[in-house]
């Protein structure tokens, strides 16, 4: 991103935002002008793709929210604030969760 992919000169890099796990980031070519942006993450429906895997993985795994996310803070990697976490647990993953429960058992 440090390079401009039409001309080949150097480019000045941005941090625009972040939500959750999704960082975006801007590109601007100060030679032509040509700018451009990247998200680390894919979304759908505009929630972060990767913010439902890690609310997925933790829930599915049976390990508790707050120590997992408090470890990938401590490793500086990007997640979703515990509110965020704990309302798209409920919204997309309790109901295929009880669900599951209730089939095994």
């Amino acid at each position: 991103m440090s390079i401009c992919p039409s001309c080949s000169a150097q480019c000045g890099v941005d941090f625009i935002d972040r939500r959750g796990a999704l960082a975006n980031y801007r590109s601007s070519c100060m030679s032509c002008k040509h700018s451009s942006t990247w998200e680390s993450s894919s979304t759908r429906n505009s929630v972060p793709i990767m913010n439902l895997l890690l609310a997925f993985v933790i829930l599915f795994t049976g390990n508790m929210a707050t120590k997992f996310l408090r470890a990938f803070e401590h490793m500086r990697i990007l997640t979703p604030y515990a509110t965020t976490f704990k309302a798209n647990q409920k919204k997309y993953f309790h109901g295929v969760s009880i669900t599951f429960q209730n089939n095994i058992l």
